[in-house]
């Protein structure tokens, strides 16, 4: 049963054997405290009943105790009789969380954790002491104030129910968030260099470390937007290979109001050639079929393998084929609006190609 549940519990003895003679019998309910009402009662460590007949014995659980478990002693004939088994009870927690905001920009806000049950307790660990405090660090709902320094850190709790104590945590950030909050990342990597380009290729700038709103972007003459979400942006680099420097730079509202800006230089250079795809994905962006082709039907161009991922490499999906192709099909219905990267195995290396899903 749950931890906290108050619902009656009946326990029966089984005359398995069809005893004759029976007197009396006791059930053993376990040492006081043993977690159970009787009758309304804390029960006693053990009830006795005078009667040829085996009733059955209804136990209430007192709420947020530990119970114990329950056996009985027959007697009949003259005989004490242990009952082939003991009922063994056991207990499940239930889920806890901390309810409140993650963003306290300034004055005070109420936090609480939930899911307790009646006689749980919690224990609260006390926050940095100059970026916020707790009105109380054993009552739920606690009231935290902002100190006067931003930052991050994890609130936590620590909630005791039934006798298992269960850590509970929530990432906090007090106080307005700054650039420092955050990072640009180009392609899913972030890098404190410049992004050196290549002629005709995407590039996917994404804002990483938190939330925000309200994200307009500037970018360099000669680079065209294929794709803007707000968050992610995906570019298409200028077909030549002027201007050769620039900054594609990014203004958006952080949680408590403030204005965060942030930039990426990016220059060309035949360093960021290396490696270039050789082949391009059509449309661009997709809805329900991307199509992968050589760009240049060449002999050394194959495609063995493609596999399709998100923007942190995580796989969605992938298929290889043991033939020559220089043109091949993937359904991309089944993914999300966003940003995808299609790496393809020519037989001896992988490319990249990003990509787009709008539905």
């Amino acid at each position: 049963m749950v931890c906290g549940a108050t619902n009656p519990v009946t326990f029966t003895i089984n005359n398995n054997n069809n005893t004759t003679g029976i007197t009396g019998y006791t059930w053993n309910v376990g040492t006081v405290p043993n977690g159970w009402l009787y009758n309304g009662s804390a029960a006693p460590a053990t009830i006795a009943v005078t009667s040829t007949t085996l009733s059955p014995l209804t136990l209430t659980p007192d709420c947020g105790k530990a119970l114990s478990n329950v056996s009985a002693i027959v007697t009949a004939n003259g005989n004490n009789y242990n009952t082939t088994n003991s009922s063994t009870v056991s207990i499940t927690q239930p889920s806890f969380s901390i309810s409140g905001s993650s963003s306290l920009c300034s004055g005070s806000g109420s936090y609480s954790v939930t899911g307790m049950p009646c006689n749980a307790s919690v224990a609260w660990a006390a926050p940095p002491s100059n970026m916020a405090n707790l009105s109380s660090l054993t009552a739920s709902p606690t009231t935290m104030t902002y100190a006067g320094t931003s930052g991050s850190f994890t609130l936590s709790a620590n909630v005791t129910a039934c006798n298992i104590t269960t850590p509970v945590t929530l990432p906090v950030h007090v106080g307005p968030y700054t650039s420092s909050n955050y990072s640009l990342s180009v392609n899913g990597v972030v890098s404190s260099n410049p992004l050196y380009w290549c002629s005709n290729q995407n590039y996917t700038f994404s804002v990483l470390g938190g939330s925000g709103s309200n994200y307009n972007w500037s970018v360099p003459s000669g680079w065209s937007i294929l794709y803007n979400n707000g968050t992610p942006l995906a570019l298409r680099s200028p077909s030549g290979t002027t201007p050769a420097t620039g900054t594609v730079s990014v203004s958006f509202t952080e949680p408590c109001g403030t204005i965060v800006t942030l930039n990426k230089t990016v220059a060309y250079s035949n360093n960021g050639c290396s490696g270039s795809s050789i082949y391009s994905v059509s449309p661009n962006p997709a809805s329900t079929n991307i199509t992968i082709a050589c760009i240049s039907l060449q002999t050394y161009c194959n495609i063995a393998a493609v596999q399709i991922t998100d923007i942190n490499g995580t796989v969605m999906s992938s298929q290889s084929w043991s033939y020559t192709n220089q043109q091949v099909q993937m359904p991309v219905y089944f993914l999300q609006n966003g940003t995808y990267i299609a790496r393809i195995y020519s037989g001896t290396q992988w490319y990249s190609v990003t990509f787009f899903v709008q539905h």
